[in-house]
């Protein structure tokens, strides 16, 4: 994901799983460090839980 973060453009990635149920997504993050948590999917967009330097945030897609 790229990313806008102090005014710098950042990428940010992980790797793993995921499981869909309903408007609920659950990550099972493989990566390290791991950022994903779970989220809800509404339409045709997705907000999730993550963070960037052990600061959560919550991240925002449209598709």
């Amino acid at each position: 994901m790229d990313a806008e973060f102090n005014g710098g453009a950042i990428t940010m990635t992980d790797e793993g799983l995921y499981d869909v149920g309903g408007n609920s997504i659950d990550f099972t993050p493989t990566g390290d460090p791991a950022r994903m948590k779970d989220g809800t999917i509404s339409g045709t967009s997705m907000t999730a839980g993550t963070q960037f330097g052990g600061i959560p945030f919550e991240i925002d897609l449209q598709k």
